[in-house]
């Protein structure tokens, strides 16, 4: 009977860590953006953005973005490369 309690008492505990793996493994899809809709869009403003372009208007100075495409070779050498 003692092995058997053994057994039960180590399963349960076995189930308990594996339920709490997957709801912390599940909580971060929750903490994490998501960066997938980045390929398909450009992000939008950011509210320095705006504050930088409001001040600059109050001032008659001209404000403007512009996005471009720039060579790999010329970003940020932290920045991941990922092989063509």
């Amino acid at each position: 009977m003692g092995l058997l309690k053994k057994f039960i008492r180590f399963f349960i505990i076995g189930v308990l860590l594996f339920a709490g793996a997957v709801i912390v493994y599940l909580s971060t899809a929750f903490y994490y953006d998501d960066v997938a809709a980045l390929q398909k869009r450009n992000p939008g403003k950011t509210a320095f953005m705006t504050h930088r372009e409001s001040s600059g208007n109050s001032r008659g100075s001209r404000t403007g973005r512009s996005s471009r495409c720039t060579c790999r070779s010329r970003g940020s050498p932290p920045m991941p490369r990922r092989p063509s």
